[in-house]
């Protein structure tokens, strides 16, 4: 899911280049590195693996660049020799700067939705986002027939009137953001070669400080509807309550579901459990960080 907080573009591009020389030595598709990735452990799409060789964005996030190792053995390169051509990522500073990280540290094409927020001059700690209930509802094929999100906000000052959402990084399909409760579109920016959106929601009224409100807003795509065995959801900011449900096809359930957890030094991953057709997993007090779902391909 590049711009403005990875620095100049010739900043990767030694990475970039050294990355397609060996994958073209070694005579590999992204497919069958992908594939080889999966099998020690590192869920890396096929997107992420050609802007990395493209330089349209580089390993930021811990899964990325944990996988760097896995990668250059799978392409027979010496090790860490991919890893030493990563510039160092360049942070906001200055008396202004803000506590949430930018999005660019999270997301490997992040960058995109950190200059697109800076083009709609909306600042992400105008609001606290108190809480987060995301409810997503997967077709037998395991595509996702809908992507429902609650969230409780909060103003940081008086006369706050919007918010940021962004999604997708899917070069397959076009994302779109549907406004469905106390809020309404306003500008949209896309970016249709990776497969990004990030829309400005309005609020119905301004708030004052202090002020919380109850938004219900939906993720959607349309075109190439993939299979969903791999989901991750960032958080810039910590949250008093994240509750993320998956409803399955009750014909197509996951032989097991793992979950991965990064927030701060925190890195951990572990087995979900399934209630019926539907998986519920609830963290509280988390964030900025990243939660990751990850479905065996098997049904049962």
């Amino acid at each position: 899911m590049i711009a403005s907080s990875c620095g100049p573009a010739g900043d990767i591009a030694g990475f970039a280049a050294a990355l397609r020389a060996a994958i073209s030595a070694r005579g590999l598709s992204l497919e069958r590195i992908r594939y080889h990735l999966r099998h020690r452990g590192h869920d890396l799409s096929v997107a992420t693996l050609s802007y990395w060789q493209s330089g349209r964005s580089r390993p930021d996030r811990a899964g990325s660049l944990a996988a760097l190792g896995s990668l250059e053995e799978i392409l027979d390169v010496p090790r860490g020799s991919l890893a030493a051509l990563l510039p160092a990522r360049v942070r906001r500073s200055g008396s202004g700067a803000s506590e949430i990280p930018p999005v660019a540290e999270m997301f490997d094409a992040g960058s995109l939705v950190d200059a697109a927020v800076e083009e709609l001059g909306i600042a992400w700690e105008e609001l606290d986002h108190v809480t987060t209930h995301d409810l997503l509802e997967l077709r037998a094929d395991r595509s996702v027939a809908s992507h429902l999100i609650r969230e409780v906000l909060r103003a940081t000052r008086d006369g706050v009137d919007r918010f940021v959402a962004f999604y997708g990084d899917d070069p397959g399909g076009t994302p779109y953001i549907v406004a469905r409760d106390n809020c309404r579109l306003g500008r949209v920016i896309e970016h249709p070669a990776v497969g990004l959106v990030v829309a400005e929601l309005l609020l119905n009224q301004p708030l004052a400080m202090g002020d919380t409100v109850l938004v219900e807003y939906e993720y959607a795509i349309v075109g190439s509807l993939e299979s969903c065995d791999g989901w991750e959801r960032g958080f810039t900011q910590s949250q008093r309550e994240i509750l993320i449900e998956v409803e399955f096809d009750p014909d197509a359930l996951p032989a097991g579901v793992r979950t991965r957890i990064h927030h701060g030094d925190e890195d951990r991953s572990e087995t979900a459990t399934l209630n019926g057709n539907l998986l519920s997993t609830l963290y509280l007090d988390f964030g900025p960080g990243m939660i990751g779902l990850y479905l065996s391909l098997i049904h049962i």
